[in-house]
């Protein structure tokens, strides 16, 4: 089986030795015309040429930063050539500061010559800009460098690498780092400043960005044959991406080396090659993948042959950048798990507010009977301006059927009206069968995840039970409240338990299963990510598509719109007040992209092949009529949204509901409008919001569990179904903490092998390592940190253990 090889492009490094080429050169001359075209530019800007210099010992060393650059980028792209002559496949290329730069010349996205100007440039711009800064690596990871930055409180100190696990470089002004590196020795740290022609990755050089931005034009990136992992983008580098802006960008933000190699060894690179004259980084990478192969074909002085490494073509490997991005799939599942310590059913702490529905009422009455200081309120009847207690502790019944909505509803209401409750459990009856839950369990167990990141110190879990009596539920209800499972929900179908698992999803092989004949019926699809989609089946397929929608499209007249100020000042007397005619404006801009994309979509399908359908999916009479002429449907996309992130506490009921009815409600009435020709394959947009405790979008959380939980549902029951956990896209915000996002171009990607490979998975996540990041890394104001570890299964994939966390202490006899 043939490696998987990264070339790494090392950085900001001492200069190469003279004649480090030499024995390069003479097994491969071509090298000699790259080293042409960088003395080409060198001699156009009065700079020291360094061809000589890194092809013979004895010659004049280059003089100046820009001739330092300039031999390090002649070092590097010669030993990435030599590489290549070699036989050498790379499956993708990093590099490290102005490495970057080296990266996106090897890749062929930007030619020699401009490759050149670039870092004559950027060392100009620098060096006129001449900061006063230094550059300090101290041997810690990077929360704790973190917390020595915020420590001395200097607006100019920053981490400006994140190089392993175990190792940052500060980088700040120059007068700081001595108090620096006394406070890191103090704390048993080792840090020493680093000498560097110019520090960088700092924030104190944006005008030296700004300087290099306006002293380049004409330069243009070419399609890369190569991917580029970019440290600083922190993902792949895109034809979008620009070269000039890149490198400016890189002066100032900080660089994720130790990201962008765990991220390529996640995706099985197991070859790294180091293109530089010693090994200046191939230390960092062996500190960050262990297992790898390490190498520097020219680090003993010599070239050292490495021989035939990487994938040729025709051995399965594709040449497509784009495909490289997509992250690792894995698959949602429930697991059996050991039961946690059993906890008396009915010791409930004192001041605790029952809430279920009508069914349930009297039974919970019966079973606290003589209890004065627990009451029990049935939604129905409830009346919230008089209860006989302040809660402080909120347990939730519900069942499937029509009152769960309302106990839903309920359950919000209470967390509004007593921010200070100190738990929250919520059960959910009869809603587990053959070890699958019924989609209402995930109203509640979604519900519960936000409320726990929003309420300090409130312990809080869902539970979805089928095969026990009440009594036993409470039970388990208690003992799942102490034990605190991942993500906060558990399921139990009669005494097993199951919790919720990420496993490395296997793929199918297979093609787009759509053609000219087929049928695809989007809601929510006329703007955002899922008209990305639409487009790229329309490109593949060419099916005839129906795009479900709310928003009206403007009168035929209407093709444009000014700007905002313009239009409102101009209509303001046809509304009630300014926010009225801002809403009129943002409906019609609405209005006019749907139907820019309707129109895109016709050019590829055909024409009369592309309909909107205007109606309300939580209106099952509207939906009918929309739907009444579409006689079968082969793909169905349920993908409309309602988002307004905030605290579940600051949310009206109106507004709560409407998000959660979107995707819930929409669900169902599609469920019951399609029950006579259901759709060959349903795919159910979700978040990825689910596999962590956020804080805000309690109704949106809300509604995604129901989505996970309903796709399960119906594949086990045969159909072909599964749901999709999005993370954010770059159009909205999934959640104000999350730091992790897709654009719309990822999105299709990532679809699309979805939709042709791992159909057959109820729930399927893309975790790419900004992904892995974010859910590993995620602030929590209440409590500790629930996210996602990422460890070996014994497969050969990649496995999650949730890391644990406890719930605060309840004393079932008083207070907690």
């Amino acid at each position: 089986m043939h490696s998987r090889v990264v070339a790494v492009f090392p950085g900001s490094v001492a200069i190469p030795p003279g004649g480090v080429l030499a024995g390069v050169g003479r097994r491969h001359p071509g090298i000699r015309a790259v080293l042409a075209d960088i003395d080409a530019v060198s001699a156009g800007l009065g700079v020291s040429p360094v061809g000589s210099y890194l092809l013979a010992p004895g010659m004049t060393r280059p003089h100046g930063p820009e001739g330092h650059y300039l031999a390090l980028m002649g070092v590097s792209l010669a030993v990435f050539h030599g590489l290549l002559r070699e036989g050498v496949q790379p499956y993708a290329l990093v590099g490290q500061g102005i490495g970057e730069l080296w990266a996106l010349v090897s890749s062929g996205a930007l030619s020699v010559r401009d490759g050149a100007r670039i870092a004559c440039a950027r060392s100009r711009a620098l060096t006129k800009l001449s900061w006063n800064g230094a550059m300090m690596p101290v041997n810690v990871g990077a929360v704790r460098a973190q917390r020595l930055v915020e420590l001395l409180d200097h607006p100019d100190l920053v981490v400006g690498r994140v190089d392993t696990p175990q190792q940052c470089v500060l980088s700040g002004p120059r007068n700081v780092m001595p108090l620096a590196a006394r406070l890191a020795g103090q704390l048993g740290w080792t840090g020493t400043m680093a000498e560097v022609l110019h520090p960088a990755h700092n924030p104190a050089l944006a005008p030296a960005a700004v300087e290099l931005v306006n002293s380049l034009d004409g330069i243009a990136a070419s399609v890369a044959r190569w991917p580029v992992f970019s440290p600083t983008l922190r993902r792949l580098v895109t034809r979008d991406d620009d070269p000039v802006a890149m490198t400016a960008d890189a002066m100032v933000v900080a660089v994720h080396f130790h990201e962008a190699i765990t991220a390529l060894a996640g995706r099985d690179a197991d070859v790294f090659l180091e293109c530089g004259a010693r090994e200046d980084v191939a230390g960092l990478v062996r500190a960050n993948v262990p297992s790898a192969t390490v190498l520097c074909p020219v680090a003993a002085g010599e070239w050292q042959p490495v021989g035939n490494l990487g994938r040729t073509a025709g051995q399965g490997e594709t040449d497509d950048p784009g495909l490289h991005d997509l992250g690792q799939v894995m698959r949602l599942q429930l697991t059996p798990a050991p039961a946690p310590p059993a906890v008396p059913a009915l010791e409930l702490p004192p001041q605790t507010l029952l809430l279920c529905g009508r069914s349930d009422a009297e039974a919970l009455r019966a079973l606290v009977s003589g209890r004065a200081d627990v009451h029990v309120g049935c939604v129905d009847t409830l009346d919230w301006t008089w209860l006989p207690l302040t809660p402080e502790h909120l347990r939730v019944l519900a069942r499937p059927g029509q009152d769960a909505e309302f106990v839903h509803e309920a359950m919000f209401a209470a967390a509004v009206r007593f921010p200070h409750l100190r738990s929250i459990a919520a059960l959910v009856m009869d809603a587990v069968r053959d070890e699958v839950p019924d989609p209402v369990a995930g109203l509640f167990t979604g519900a519960i995840r936000p409320l726990a990141a929003e309420l300090d110190d409130c312990a809080c879990v869902g539970v979805a039970v089928g095969g026990l009596d009440l009594v036993e539920a409470l039970g388990v209800l208690a003992a799942e409240l102490n034990a605190a499972p991942p993500l906060l929900s558990a399921f139990y179908q009669g005494p097993r338990r199951l919790l919720y698992e990420l496993r490395r999803a296997r793929p199918t092989p297979g093609t787009l299963p759509l053609d000219g004949d087929s049928v695809v019926v989007a809601t929510g699809g006329g703007r955002g990510v899922t008209a990305s989609i639409l487009l790229a089946l329309a490109q593949q397929a060419r099916p005839r598509i129906h795009v479900l929608g709310r928003t009206p499209l403007p009168p035929e007249e209407v093709t444009d719109l000014p700007g905002r100020a313009h239009y409102v000042r101009a209509h303001l007397d046809e509304h009630a007040s300014v926010k009225d005619a801002e809403a009129a404006y943002d409906l019609l801009e609405r209005g006019l992209q749907v139907r820019a994309t309707l129109a895109r979509l016709e050019r590829y399908c055909g024409a009369g092949r592309v309909h909107y359908r205007r109606c309300d999916i939580t209106d099952a009479a509207q939906l009918g009529n929309a739907l009444a002429g579409v006689e079968r449907v082969d793909l169905l996309l349920h993908a409309a949204t309602e988002l307004r992130p905030a605290s579940p506490l600051a949310t009206d009921l109106e507004a709560f509901r409407l998000v959660r009815d979107v995707k819930v409600r929409g669900y169902r009435n599609l469920k019951a409008v399609l029950v006579d020709r259901p759709p060959r394959i349903w795919c159910n947009f979700a978040s990825m919001g689910m596999l962590a405790t956020l804080p805000g979008d309690g109704d949106y959380q809300a509604a995604n569990d129901y989505l996970t939980c309903a796709g399960r549902h119906a594949a086990e029951s045969g159909a072909q179904e599964f749901a999709i956990l999005w993370s954010a896209c770059s159009q909205k915000t999934l959640d104000r903490e999350w730091n992790a996002s897709i654009t719309p171009d990822e999105g299709v990607r990532q679809f699309l092998h979805a939709l042709t490979h791992y159909r057959d998975h109820p729930v399927v996540v893309f975790l790419r390592a900004s992904e892995r990041q974010a859910l590993a890394a995620l602030p929590h104001s209440g409590g500790p940190l629930r996210g996602l570890q990422l460890t070996p299964d014994g497969t050969g994939g990649t496995g999650v253990r949730w890391l644990s966390f406890a719930n605060p202490p309840l004393n079932c006899r008083g207070r907690s």
